[in-house]
């Protein structure tokens, strides 16, 4: 039996070491740009989480953009529909003993808050009981909390941007670390200050910066509502009354929603007039003093006596009132 023997030749031989370092050359610069690829692939994604982030932080303060009704009127909902002010800084402990300013109010119930319902102005609903003027059994305003407005992945405990960092600032404050802000740009320092602005500070954790390491922010500000009601004045018959009355009649307009200070409390704001010849008119400004925010709301005009005996009462306006101006009209009938 013959067996074959096979060998190589004289010619043939394995890889030299110049050769064995080309190929390890090669393979490293096709490592490096896998690996630049590789991280430029991971920031984006951070990058986009992060934006998902501080959209969802909007729309769980203002409500969703694109929310309509049926007949196309926009449906505004969300904290400060709910609640009637903007989420205030809440002090929280840290897993490292640290504490920090948050928007934990979109997470977790403030202390005391009232869980929300459609519920009825009058009694014990209305932040301040004294007001029985205000006391009104056909006017229903939904309020209180009815969170979370946000909701965190599994294993997290706080509101974090793509790259890990918690959005809150440190409590006491650190120059240069500011996440949030107030409405008027303000550093958020103390619990309690409302939170207007939510900035993420990038791939670099340190505001300011180009490219992945950009700040990103959202901005809930915008939220508060000036309202102007005519109120158009019959008698019995029909008549519009344009005289002015000699008894001292007069024309109260409410506006019904939420208490900020009271939450699942109803607040009422008024405005007053003389019965004077022609339509009424009245303007809720966004001044402080007759805040008005967006969301669904009661308007309501309330004819009085003097002494503040009422004698008759408008139709119910409910109304979903958005940011900037709002205007509606109401008819009142004088019954004598």
């Amino acid at each position: 039996m013959k067996f074959a023997v096979s060998h190589f030749s004289r010619d043939e031989h394995g890889m030299t070491l110049l050769e064995l370092v080309v190929v390890i050359a090669i393979l490293a610069v096709l490592m490096t740009v896998a690996m630049r690829s590789m991280t430029g692939v991971a920031q984006q994604s951070r990058f986009e989480a992060t934006q998902r982030t501080l959209e969802n932080i909007q729309e769980a303060i203002l409500g969703p953009a694109n929310d309509h009704q049926p007949d196309g009127s926009r449906v505004i909902n969300g904290f400060i529909a709910d609640i009637g002010r903007l989420p205030q800084a809440i002090l929280a402990t840290n897993s490292d003993g640290t504490t920090s300013l948050t928007l934990n109010e979109l997470l977790s119930p403030p202390t005391g808050a009232l869980p929300f319902a459609v519920r009825q102005a009058t009694g014990t609903n209305l932040a301040d009981s004294s007001l029985s003027l205000s006391w009104d059994t056909n006017v229903w305003i939904p309020c209180g909390w009815r969170g979370p407005y946000l909701r965190l992945a599994v294993g997290e405990t706080a509101i974090t941007d793509g790259w890990g960092v918690a959005l809150a600032n440190p409590a006491p404050a650190v120059t240069n670390v500011v996440l949030l802000y107030r409405p008027d740009l303000s550093p958020v320092a103390n619990p309690g200050d409302p939170i207007g602005v939510v900035v993420s500070p990038g791939a670099d954790g340190v505001p300011g910066g180009t490219g992945y390491n950009s700040d990103l922010s959202v901005t809930a500000s915008n939220y508060t509502a000036s309202l102007a009601v005519t109120v158009s004045m019959y008698d019995t018959n029909g008549v519009a009354i344009n005289s002015p009355s000699t008894t001292g009649d007069q024309v109260v307009v409410r506006v019904f929603g939420p208490d900020p200070e009271n939450i699942g409390k109803i607040a009422a704001q008024a405005l007053t007039n003389s019965l004077i010849g022609g339509p009424l008119n009245y303007l809720f400004t966004n001044s402080p003093a007759l805040a008005l925010t967006q969301g669904p709301r009661a308007v309501r005009a309330y004819l009085q006596t003097s002494s503040g005996v009422i004698t008759n009462t408008s139709a119910i306006d409910y109304l979903n009132l958005h940011p900037g101006f709002n205007t509606t009209g109401l008819t009142l009938v004088r019954p004598y």
